[in-house]
């Protein structure tokens, strides 16, 4: 018979949006039938998981999708089911995973451990720091890692101050990213963070990145001559200077007091000093030998398109692709001894396979594609699009989903064109399926088209948007502004085949979302 276990395995199977519907009904088909796994702790965690990592290692929780996981907490007491220190772990995990990371609620999770005599540990302090740090809640952080420290006597590694290194640096904080960093070396003794990937990875990096954010790259980059000196590089060390090299100047010095917000997402910019720092980064990192981040080279992508080196882009994503099919070959033939039973092979291809090797993601398409419509070469980058849904279907069998058809479209929105030309295409052949964009990228479509006087393209994008649900009622409203200019360029127009045409998608419009174009024609009226 099947053990807690195993059910566990199966719940945390389902913990992707796809399949937490099939979770829970497979978990209440075990409360219904009284089975006795249903009353293990390791079952409850394994539901509560399956909601908190629901979407992946980067990916961001909203509060509604968390809900569930909490009254699936309060159900467990309930029911008499004892927590224990995994139950709380993955609350403070999500905790931290959601968009807004939810502070209370951990201080009030570590208080609850405490209370009912669990004693927290390395792993509990290093996800507590994880939410007050993208919280940005410094000054508390530092008040409750030392009482972890002390009171709880709690042995943290390195990666329990990594993520207030990364909160303070990203901010430009360098009085909290050197107190953190001292505070690190104190505790632990070493400098480089603790990895079970075989990386290096110096936590100086943070002082250099929070001092150039605050002072400029001249001061990052003698401070990376130090580094070098010293042997404290690595290669994010030259990921987070071409983040510092492609960064808006630092406020003046009557600017510098206090300490400033976090920035969630550095928004790149791409003057010709900007360029020029980041290309020295580049050449620097390549001088070193150090195998650069995907990370990088994502931002190098938009450096090369800027500066009309595509040919660098292109050859640097053949490597991507040549070892992501390399890594999925290794893998293949791993699972295939396995499952002939070949421990000894599965051995000896794990020892020799290489760990760190950079591979293609579905953003690294996203970032050339940017990269060739910022070299203003629209067929190249219509010809990635037709890549990467090709790929999709090839090497994996199925289709994009539509939070990856929407981010192709709003990606391509922004272009000139003949980008805006291909996100029409693409929005037209996704319209009627499961994978149509989000309404309000169509609204972004449709506003450029109109930009570019397309307006009957435009108004066809309008027609074939998918209803905008509860989450995007906003639309609504965008659409009736569009469906308004519109109807007035129609008006404007003088009769014939293209008038026709534009009163004729307008009609369509008007019947799917029931907007009156006599609504609109009063509405100008009394305006």
């Amino acid at each position: 018979a099947a053990d807690a276990v195993t059910f566990a395995a199966l719940l945390k199977g389902c913990s992707t949006p796809r399949l937490l519907r099939r979770g829970e009904e497979f978990f209440n088909a075990l409360r219904r039938s009284d089975a006795p796994q249903v009353r293990s702790t390791l079952v409850w965690n394994a539901r509560l998981n399956m909601h908190a990592r629901q979407h992946g290692r980067l990916a961001l929780l909203t509060r509604r999708e968390a809900r569930v996981a909490w009254d699936a907490f309060s159900e467990m007491a309930r029911c008499g089911v004892r927590p224990d220190e995994h139950t709380y772990h993955t609350l403070l995990t999500m905790c931290s995973r959601l968009a807004e990371p939810d502070v209370t609620r951990a201080l009030g999770l570590i208080a609850e451990m405490r209370n009912v005599g669990i004693r927290p540990v390395g792993a509990t302090a290093t996800t507590l720091m994880q939410v007050l740090g993208r919280a940005n809640e410094l000054s508390l952080a530092r008040k409750h890692l030392d009482r972890l420290l002390t009171d709880d006597a709690v042995s943290a590694d390195t990666t329990t101050w990594r993520p207030l290194l990364a909160a303070a640096a990203s901010a430009a904080n360098v009085r909290d990213t050197e107190k953190f960093y001292q505070h690190m070396l104190e505790n632990t003794g070493k400098q480089v963070f603790d990895s079970n990937r075989h990386r290096v990875t110096h936590a100086n990096n943070y002082v250099i990145l929070a001092n150039g954010l605050r002072q400029g790259f001249d001061v990052a980059w003698s401070l990376l001559r130090e580094a070098q000196r010293s042997r404290r590089t690595d290669a994010l060390t030259y990921g987070l200077l071409l983040d510092v090299a492609l960064s808006s100047p630092p406020p003046p010095a009557s600017a510098l007091s206090g300490v400033a917000k976090p920035r969630q997402r550095r928004k790149i910019e791409l003057a010709p000093h900007n360029v020029d720092n980041a290309l020295r980064v580049w050449a620097e990192l390549e001088a070193c030998g150090h195998t650069p981040t995907l990370y990088a080279l994502h931002r190098m992508f938009a450096v090369w398109g800027v500066c009309g080196r595509m040919d660098k882009a292109e050859q640097a994503f053949a490597v991507m692709k040549r070892n992501s099919a390399t890594m999925r070959a290794t893998a293949d033939a791993i699972a295939t001894a396995w499952s002939n039973n070949d421990l000894q092979t599965v051995e000896s291809m794990l020892q020799s396979a290489q760990l760190v090797q950079q591979c293609h993601t579905s953003h690294s398409y996203l970032t050339l594609i940017q990269a060739c419509m910022r070299a203003r070469l629209p067929d190249r980058a219509a010809l990635y699009v037709r890549e990467y849904e090709d790929e999709a279907e090839t090497e994996f069998g199925t289709k994009l989903s539509s939070k990856s058809i929407t981010k192709l479209i709003d990606t391509l929105s922004h272009g000139g064109a003949d980008d805006l030309a291909t996100a029409t295409e693409l929005h037209a052949r996704h319209a009627h399926t499961p994978r149509a964009c989000d309404p309000a990228c169509s609204i972004q479509v449709a506003t450029g088209l109109i930009k570019h006087d397309q307006l009957l393209a435009a108004a066809r994008v309008l027609a074939e948007m998918r209803a905008p649900d509860a989450a995007s009622a906003a639309s609504y409203a965008h659409l009736f502004s569009l469906f308004r200019s519109l109807s007035e360029a129609a008006r404007a127009l003088p009769h014939g085949d293209e008038r026709a045409q534009l009163d004729q998608a307008l009609e369509h419009i008007s019947t799917r979302f029931s907007v009156s174009r006599q609504d609109v024609t009063e509405t100008d009226a009394r305006e």
